[in-house]
């Protein structure tokens, strides 16, 4: 078992504050501890702010001390959107630089999202290797054959095979770096998973006891 802390999120163990973007950086540059920044309880103008500082400051500090890092964008829409508002353009424009030249000072960047449409182009065409597992959407298909097609890959048949893929199946596809293409299958979480569809123990559904409601509070 490794021992990675949280910070911020349900699940946290030390509170992340919107305003400490630089002291994060610099506390996983120093150690380089593997870390889990959740900033999931922050409002968008909060997410931008942490995120803006954090990633330009961590690309500062790289610059000057270059090591092997891997940073991945969980929900990667919500960071390097394809539609870029101004509050969010600093947000997208610092993400964007790692995702671009970061590797030059060993940063390397991973993108996680169930809707690869969403995600902002000039980052997702700096995929090298690509994991893509039960898709149903069109939309989401669309975008997928999109790289295939840039790529000169000719795999139409197994874009149209994702909606029906058993779960934990996918395919990997590095046609550059690994010159890899290979259907894949991944074990089940060993550890707790945050993202698992609560389940019903027993024959019946469970008695839920529901906690009282203060009406006059709660109008209030």
């Amino acid at each position: 078992m490794i021992s990675i802390p949280i910070l911020g999120g349900a699940h946290k163990d030390i509170p992340l504050e919107p305003s400490s973007g630089v002291k994060v950086a610099d506390f996983i540059v120093d150690t380089g501890a593997s870390t889990v920044l959740d900033v999931s309880e922050f409002t968008g103008g909060e997410q931008a702010k942490f995120v803006t500082d954090f990633a330009r400051h961590l690309f500062e500090r790289k610059k000057k001390s270059p090591s092997p890092m891997l940073l991945i964008w969980e929900e990667a829409q919500e960071f390097v959107p394809q539609n870029v508002f101004r509050d969010s353009a600093r947000m997208v424009g610092a993400v964007e630089r790692i995702a671009k030249v970061g590797r030059n000072f060993g940063i390397g960047t991973g993108l996680i999202s169930q809707r690869p449409q969403e995600v902002n182009k000039t980052v997702l065409n700096q995929t090298e290797v690509l994991f893509v597992y039960q898709t149903t959407g069109p939309h989401e298909r669309k975008a997928i054959e999109g790289w295939i097609v840039e790529h000169d890959l000719d795999l139409s048949k197994v874009v149209e095979e994702l909606p029906s893929m058993p779960q934990g199946t996918g395919y990997i596809w590095s046609p550059q770096w690994l010159h890899a293409f290979k259907k894949i299958k991944c074990l089940a979480k060993r550890t707790y998973d945050a993202s698992a569809t609560p389940e019903f123990k027993g024959k019946g559904r469970s008695q839920v006891e529901l906690a009282p409601i203060d009406l006059k509070k709660l109008e209030t």
